[in-house]
């Protein structure tokens, strides 16, 4: 089973620790769960976030949006804010804006809300080998490389 930019979505930790079961429960002897972990120490403005000073100045300005040509001739803007952080819980929650833009004006607008959780290398192998998970492995960046601080990505690979 793969999980692909999904564990920490939610702001649950129990939900998390849940669907880890759940996993190893539908797997096959043998089987393998496979899952990307994106290290939040290696964002520095997602990072600095969780410094008291910094928290007290939520939410920040948006970052800077991107925007993308789509094949209709409009365009597509996505940007991101950091709007909140509780460090005791380990929980943050994110602003999502997307604008449709068309002959140089904006058509739609949405913007939602994401609540995600912090987690350790540490903290995801319990969860793992609370599971039941054994033989648990961490690469780096998608590689086959061992995972280092320095990674921005960690691969989890797990087998029941």
């Amino acid at each position: 089973i793969f999980a692909c930019g999904v564990i920490g979505l939610g702001g649950s930790k129990h939900l998390t620790r849940l669907g880890m079961q759940r996993v190893y429960e539908h797997l096959r002897p043998g089987g393998t769960f496979a899952f990307d972990y994106q290290a939040p120490w290696n964002d520095a403005p997602y990072w600095a976030g969780w410094l008291p000073e910094n928290r007290r100045s939520l939410p920040l300005d948006w970052f800077p949006p991107v925007r993308n040509p789509l094949p209709d001739g409009d365009e597509l803007e996505t940007a991101v804010q950091i709007y909140s952080q509780d460090s005791l819980e380990a929980v943050s929650v994110h602003k999502f804006r997307a604008r449709l833009w068309r002959d140089g004006e904006i058509i739609k607008e949405e913007i939602h809300p994401m609540k995600t959780e912090c987690y350790s290398k540490n903290e995801l192998l319990l969860m793992l080998e609370l599971a039941g998970f054994e033989d648990v492995q961490i690469f780096g960046d998608y590689s086959t490389e061992p995972a280092t601080m320095d990674h921005e990505n960690l691969i989890f690979v797990a087998r029941k």
